[in-house]
């Protein structure tokens, strides 16, 4: 997504809400589209340390699957910058990776980092406030690696009751990895293998010269986007001004910019709109400043404000030999973003890595999530070197799980009955499970239901209905996970 930089940082007010009273609902429907594939899907939601409301969507096992199969190896998928979750979903079960991996015997997981469409919300602050905004989307890449992610593994190690899972991360989800693991170094152990999709790191020979022109400008940009009141990028009601066959329509009102604007290769066919899932403008400054100084290293405050924050001028760089975990770095050639030397280089300093570059030399920096080869050229390799890693089991019988099967399961004992009972009642309004499940048919579009066989689940902690933009989260009610069983009524 790094190939919108310029676009972006040049003409933030036409990413700004068309109607800014009107407040922010509009998410990736990523569980949606799972379902409507035929597939068993889940949202779970956990909450960072400094009150980041963190939507997680899972597909738990194949659309062929046993349901009843416990220990899946466990599979934590990562988006680029300005994506979501829907980055492993959105081309269906045929080319997308969250799909395949499921297929394969996998436990998928996909995560949304802070100010995504699906991760917009917060324990006490407003994104939508003109005077919240400013310090909810105060956040580079280092916090979602730092807080977001060891925040989602947590959870998920917690959810299956495993020990370790692998990771997939594309672009910034590479990044993040790097991030959380050469700062929080005790976390490597929780990882049994990674698998970085042109994760971003090095930028020593940062390959797109006019993107690198435009860095050179991040700390006047930035500073006078905010001063401007932007902070966000492709906010949910934003009607993004993007004319993605003339690069003019970028530049226009930004003389001094226009040369370099128009010569960035922005075509329809580099984006997919539906791939937009919302950022920092912080987070972009980031990479600005990693690709202007050549460096991967932390935010850079300025001399003054470095000493006081870092103890040094210069912002220290990540120290990626402390990452341990057994990484696979997937590139090609023709990224326009990541350059082979940096990636080598990284892979150079980290003790147990290795890189793999993509046998199609056209392949591009996005086609990692969505070209129709990418099952082929990268995903069928992830899965095999998973297997390699991780052998699964086979089960003895696999069974179709149904209306028959969800009579047979053993009722929940009186205690827990009246506990389900009373969090319906208070996080929802309804006074029955079997209204549960009548509110949620009739506001499909909202519901967290999801089917397996023809029967309804409900997760407690997917009792948001339409979800306001932020919503005041007791963690320890967001992140209960029993189950209440429906059978949908006859007819």
């Amino acid at each position: 997504m790094l190939l919108l930089y310029a676009a972006v940082l040049v003409v933030c007010a036409a990413t700004s809400p068309k109607n800014e009273s009107q407040p922010s609902r509009n998410a990736f429907l990523t569980v949606q589209t799972i379902l409507a594939e035929g597939y068993h899907a889940e949202t779970h939601h956990t909450v960072t340390k400094d009150g980041y409301v963190l939507e997680l969507h899972r597909i738990p096992y194949g659309k062929n699957g046993n349901a009843g199969a416990e220990n899946r190896p466990v599979v934590l998928l990562m988006h680029g910058l300005l994506g979501a979750s829907n980055s492993y979903t959105l081309y269906g079960p045929e080319y997308s990776m969250g799909f395949n991996l499921a297929d394969a015997g996998y436990d998928a997981w996909m995560g949304n980092a802070r100010g995504t469409k699906n991760s917009r919300r917060h324990t006490t602050l407003d994104p939508d406030s003109p005077i919240d905004k400013f310090q909810f989307f105060n956040f580079t890449y280092e916090e979602i690696g730092l807080d977001d992610v060891p925040t989602m593994v947590d959870y998920i190690l917690n959810h299956t009751r495993q020990e370790r899972l692998h990771y997939i991360g594309h672009s910034q989800g590479g990044t993040v990895f790097l991030v959380l693991n050469s700062m929080r170094p005790e976390y490597n152990r929780k990882f049994a293998s990674a698998h970085l999709l042109a994760g971003v790191g090095y930028q020593n020979h940062f390959p797109h010269s006019q993107l690198l022109k435009l860095a050179r400008f991040t700390d006047v940009i930035y500073p006078l986007a905010v001063s401007l009141g932007y902070v966000e990028l492709y906010p949910p009601n934003s009607t993004v001004a993007i004319n993605t066959n003339n690069n003019s329509s970028f530049c226009a009102g930004f003389t001094y910019f226009q040369n370099i604007c128009e010569k960035i290769p922005l075509t329809s066919d580099d984006i997919d709109m539906n791939l937009i899932g919302g950022a920092s403008l912080k987070q972009v400054a980031h990479y600005g400043q990693n690709i202007r100084d050549k460096a991967f290293r932390r935010w850079h405050f300025g001399t003054a404000k470095n000493l006081q924050v870092y103890g040094t001028e210069t912002p220290p760089k990540y120290d990626i030999g402390k990452v341990t975990v057994k990484t696979t770095m997937h590139y090609t050639p023709n990224d326009l973003v990541l350059d082979e030397r940096d990636v080598l280089a990284m892979a150079n300093d980290m003790p147990n890595a290795d890189v793999r570059r993509v046998k199609r030399d056209s392949f591009g920096h996005e086609e990692f999530v969505t070209a129709k080869d990418a099952r082929e050229l990268v995903t069928e390799h992830i899965i095999e070197a998973l297997a390699q890693a991780h052998p699964i089991e086979e089960s003895e019988e696999s069974i179709e799980v149904g209306t028959e099967d969800m009579e047979e399961e053993e009722e929940p004992n009186a205690a827990t009955t009246d506990k389900l009972k009373n969090r319906f009642e208070q996080y929802c309004g309804c006074r029955s499970r079997s209204e549960v499940h009548r509110t949620q048919l009739m506001d499909p579009v909202h519901s967290s239901s999801f089917k397996t066989g023809n029967a309804v689940k409900f997760r407690l902690e997917d009792t948001f209905g339409g979800r306001p933009p932020y919503v005041p989260v007791v963690p320890s009610i967001v992140n209960l996970t029993p189950l209440a069983t429906v059978t949908p009524p006859a007819g």
